[in-house]
């Protein structure tokens, strides 16, 4: 087929006109001048990140799936691949993406076709010429080599988060592809063209990329860290059932052009995934260098290595009480709660009970909260209370984890205790910290803390605020676990849950004056009150009915603490009106219209009173109106009552309070 010669592209021209001479190209094989493919190769190294990208589509579209990649494009890829992966632009970072995944389907197109023909040549990969489908071959699989060494390099804990996030994403495309057989099945992404399989096998699981991803679970980004908890889990979960067999490397590079065999993950437990890649570049978020060597240890030995790990991270994130920190941890703990039931030897029917490391988390969370006097005026020293928090809240979070645990007959007698447990543990620590969050102005709050804290007032209130948001969290996740879904419907066991639940919220909501505290509740709240609405059983029902009374209770008790949005009030009350019926919506329009309203006598009574603990209990009505009428939850119930309450709206603005 002929081309027209396509127009020369050089360095100095405009984005303007490299953009559509790019795009004019189409693909790499539509052109056929040496010297003008030598010059669109550089653009890749372009100032301008739509010059690069179009560079990059012409480097590896093609209309054919398995046509191989030509060795010039391969080299240009090796050379230029670092400026791709730090694009500062979302919306480029998405372009690259895209074209790295069609890169990779290529790649294992054209290798598994050229697998195919280079069995029926006699000549050697090295002794072959260019043009063979041996050395073609060679060519692919040595890029697909260079690519995963390239990947840890960018996932080091000195790079930048865009190439943090690529890489990751990255690593995700090739555990799709199947480049690793011995990663499970289920955990590939459903990708076009998976009929196809590489025909080699390289592994991605081998310790320094393992190293890398543990070290990234303490990431600032939420993303990055949600990203090498997922790839991390994977593998730490296939290494406990991967045999001794290396890795069926095609005969014309031989097993040892393989990174890393199966049988060499014991060198992630020899070195521990902790140590560091390049210990002049280490900083202080990695905790590479704080685990010392040991000796290899067998399979049933790998979760305590895991384990001691997750306390040198949880060393770490007790010092700092940062977020990242806590929420890492905690994703090793769910890692370590997932791996239990694979490394330890199955339990005969009479000893099967909670999973080990779960008890001792909560047990911990437990014992700390009761060994608080009064008050939380410092962290809780040695553990992260945080940490713990959350990874209760990833363990029920994990259906598959969780729903193997709730398979065990004695596991499951023991959930109501274990759930009433957590809850428990909940309202401790709301206990522990109310003091700080429930003062009208906690940002401005001067409570003393201890004198051994480092931090001062505002940073104790961020570490209770954090406290209440995290247990928030948790009993979040006990109503949407999936695996507790069947387990709830039944209204003797779901009644206690629900009804404890709900005192520990409204209570909450009720009392707290630190915004985002109880933003975090109100959702909880909305969600349980929604549970509450989905069961049939009338003694759960009930609950609404008991919670709205009082709540009304509560407005009144505090109609003299008037502030100008009513704290949490608004949110109890909208959340007792999610998912409920149109006749107790019209209840509560017709009640708190009448609640809302200023009679004459307060009229007259208001210029007259000084006294800061007169009540205006029309106040709290007024917010928790608004906040009805301006969700769009309730857009459908609170339509025909617009104008009604415009009036009194109108009405209330004449009020000379």
């Amino acid at each position: 087929m002929y081309f027209p010669k396509p127009p020369f592209v050089t360095l100095t021209d405009s984005l303007t006109d490299s953009s559509k001479a790019l795009a004019n190209l189409g693909q790499w094989e539509n052109v056929q001048h040496d010297g003008c493919r030598g010059t669109i190769s550089n653009l890749i190294a372009h100032g301008e990140a739509e010059v690069r990208t179009r560079t990059f589509g012409l480097l590896v579209s093609s209309l054919s799936i398995t046509l191989p990649f030509p060795i010039e494009v391969l080299n240009c890829l090796r050379r230029n691949l670092k400026f791709l992966f730090g694009e500062n632009d979302a919306e480029y970072r998405g372009q690259v993406m895209s074209l790295v995944r069609k890169l990779i389907l290529r790649l294992r197109g054209s290798a598994s076709t050229l697998s195919k023909s280079a069995p029926n040549t006699t000549e050697e990969p090295n002794e072959a010429s260019d043009d063979s489908p041996a050395r073609k071959l060679r060519h692919q699989h040595d890029f697909v080599s260079f690519l995963i060494g390239f990947l840890e390099e960018e996932l080091g804990v000195t790079v930048s988060y865009q190439r943090h996030i690529m890489a990751l994403r990255t690593v995700e495309l090739l555990v799709s592809s199947g480049l690793d057989s011995s990663l499970p099945i289920e955990a590939h992404i459903k990708q076009i063209h998976d009929q196809i399989e590489w025909p080699f096998h390289m592994s991605l699981h081998h310790p320094s990329l393992v190293q890398a991803l543990t070290n990234l679970v303490l990431d600032p980004y939420e993303d990055v860290r949600a990203a090498s908890y997922g790839l991390l889990k994977i593998i730490l979960m296939t290494a406990c059932d991967i045999s001794s067999r290396p890795f069926a490397i095609s005969q014309q590079f031989g097993t040892g052009e393989a990174r890393c065999c199966d049988n060499n993950f014991d060198d992630f437990f020899v070195y521990g995934t902790i140590r560091k890649l390049n210990r002049k570049k280490a900083i202080s978020t990695s905790v590479a260098s704080e685990t010392s060597r040991a000796t290899p240890q067998k399979p049933i030995q790998r979760i305590d290595h895991m384990q001691s790990i997750v306390r040198v991270a949880e060393s770490l994130a007790s010092r700092t009480n940062r977020a990242d920190h806590a929420d890492g941890v905690a994703r090793l703990y769910n890692i370590c709660f997932a791996m239990e039931p694979d490394e330890l030897a199955p339990a005969t029917p009479a000893n099967v009970s909670m999973p080990s490391p779960v008890n001792d988390v909560l047990t911990s969370i437990e014992v700390a909260i009761n060994d608080v006097q009064g008050e939380l005026n410092m962290p809780i020293p040695l553990i992260s209370l945080h940490a713990r928090l959350l990874s209760l809240r990833y363990y029920l979070n994990d259906v598959q984890l969780y729903a193997s645990s709730l398979q065990d007959f004695n596991f499951s007698a023991e959930i109501p205790n274990f759930i009433l447990r957590i809850i428990a543990a909940c309202n401790g620590v709301w206990l522990k910290v109310r003091g700080r969050l429930c003062v009208d102005s906690p940002e401005n709050s001067t409570d003393e803390v201890q004198a051994n804290f480092q931090g001062g007032p505002k940073d104790m209130l961020s570490y209770s605020w954090r406290a209440l948001r995290d247990s928030s969290l948790v009993l979040r996740a006990i109503l949407e676990s999936p695996a507790l879904q069947d387990w709830l419907q039944s209204p003797q066991l779901s009644k206690p849950i629900y009804e404890r639940m709900g005192v520990i919220c409204m209570n909450q909501l009720s009392n707290l004056r630190h915004r985002g505290a109880f933003s975090t509740v109100a959702q909880t709240f909305s969600i349980l009150c929604e549970r509450v609405s989905c069961t049939s059983a009338s003694g759960v029902l009930e609950l609404r009915s008991v919670w709205y009374r009082d709540a009304t209770r509560v407005l009144h008790e505090q109609a003299s603490k008037v502030t100008r949005r009513s704290a949490g009030l608004p949110a109890m009350i909208s959340g007792l009106l999610t998912s409920c019926t149109l006749e107790f919506f019209d209840m509560f329009i017709q009640e708190f219209e009448g609640r809302s309203r200023y009679t004459e006598d307060i009229m007259r009574e208001l210029p007259q009173k000084c006294d800061p603990e007169f009540e205006l209990p029309q106040v709290h009505a007024l917010n928790c109106l608004r906040e009805v009428f301006t969700n769009a939850k309730f857009r459908n119930m609170s339509e025909p009552y617009v104008m009604k309450f415009l009036r009194l709206a109108a009405v209330s603005l004449g009020c000379n309070m």
